[in-house]
């Protein structure tokens, strides 16, 4: 028997029945963090997102946890509006489960998992914010080397260097 608060948790009332409490389909878990990666990407806060899809911030809230799934139509403005294709929404949907599904709540709650890190979208928001392609680039490479080169802090970088402007 449970006890009523246990009770409460497990039922949700839809109209005059009585249903289930379910947890939201992997593959929706999925495009929903893919719609909140894109977004932050962009330096877009959900209320902007939302107008540019006609829909309240609160539907879009849903849509990223992925309580709500999106219709055919709606994916296809999603995917206007973001500036990507639909497949976007399920790339890496393999590679990144294995053949299965974390939910959001355990991605959430893993501290290892680069995307919950507020510094690596910091980072990648800075990248994209350098007006100037080619000094991005070069940016990018010298990451990528120093992180070949397992390089934990670096000292008097020479700025006046062009390899690095």
């Amino acid at each position: 028997m449970l006890k009523k608060t246990e009770k409460k948790k497990q039922l949700s009332y839809r109209g005059n029945q009585r249903t289930l409490l379910r947890r939201p389909n992997a593959v929706d878990e999925h495009v929903g963090r893919r719609i909140h990666m894109r977004r932050r990407l962009l330096g877009w806060d959900q209320k902007k997102l939302a107008q540019k899809l006609g829909i309240s911030f609160q539907q879009l809230q849903k849509y990223e946890q992925g309580i709500n799934r999106l219709s055919a139509s709606r994916l296809w403005d999603m995917s206007m509006v973001l500036g990507v294709s639909v497949n976007f929404f399920f790339e890496d949907m393999n590679e990144q489960t294995n053949g299965t599904f974390l939910s959001l709540e355990d991605i959430r709650d893993d501290d290892e998992w680069i995307m919950n890190k507020n510094e690596t979208m910091e980072l990648v928001e800075g990248y994209y914010r350098i007006p100037n392609r080619d000094t991005a680039r070069r940016i990018f490479t010298m990451i990528n080397l120093l992180a070949e080169l397992n390089v934990m802090e670096v000292k008097d970088v020479d700025t006046q260097n062009p390899a690095f402007c």
